[in-house]
């Protein structure tokens, strides 16, 4: 045999050594729990828990598992070093374990928490009624000797469209016109989500419209 073919069999005796154990490493390294946690809940009445998966990779954070909540058990759980819940209602098991995995130092970021949780994040359940509850910009409002709001609208305006399921507008546009006085809404037919960009004439106009109110006329940028 040749010593260039006797070199070329000790390279292959080597990598069949070595290959099984590079193997073993890395799939000892793919099996390595990741920090986050994102719990979801199908039969949750908000069904856009799933989306947080998505903001998640969006702002890059991809290292993070998904559980069912129904499937969830307090062992997993412990694992984790973040977990993050999803607006949905919770047993009283659930709600313990939860409880639990706080208490043995693990991080919990729940969207709009089920009042059984609300303690650990120091909310309490709201009570009786708040009169004039939204704030409203005072114009000629003085503050030491001042107006911080004059030149600002104090107009209230919503543009919404009656096609939105992100964010419905009976829900929110709708209700919030009838809770504050002078409100103005524009529905908006058959427009989803960004009605700025699906009508930006419609809204531009609307903007323009209540500038007036506040003693403004538009100003429109000159070009050199």
């Amino acid at each position: 045999m040749k010593s260039w073919q006797k070199t070329g069999l000790l390279v292959l005796l080597c990598l069949t050594i070595l290959l099984p154990q590079a193997g073993g490493v890395l799939a000892q390294q793919t099996a390595t729990t990741p920090p986050i946690l994102l719990i979801v809940n199908s039969a949750a009445p908000n069904k856009l828990g799933p989306y947080l998966a998505e903001i998640l990779r969006t702002e890059g954070l991809n290292a993070f598992d998904q559980i069912a909540l129904g499937s969830l058990t307090a062992a997993q759980l412990a694992q984790y070093d973040l977990a993050i819940l999803v607006q949905t209602q919770l047993t009283s098991a659930q709600a313990s374990m939860l409880t639990s995995y706080v208490s043995g130092g693990g991080a919990l970021l729940a969207m709009r928490p089920d009042a059984q949780i609300a303690p650990i994040f120091g909310l309490s359940g709201a009570s009786g009624t708040l009169s004039d509850g939204y704030l409203k910009l005072l114009n000629g409002a003085t503050f030491n000797g001042a107006t911080p709001g004059g030149g600002l609208t104090s107009a209230t305006l919503q543009i919404h469209g009656d096609a939105d399921r992100t964010v419905s507008i009976a829900i929110h546009a709708r209700a919030f016109v009838r809770e504050v006085d002078g409100a103005r809404l524009i529905e908006l037919a058959g427009v989803g989500h960004m009605v700025q960009n699906a009508a930006p004439e419609i809204v531009i106009a609307a903007i323009k419209s209540v500038m007036p109110a506040a003693g403004l006329a538009p100003r429109v940028a000159a070009s050199h």
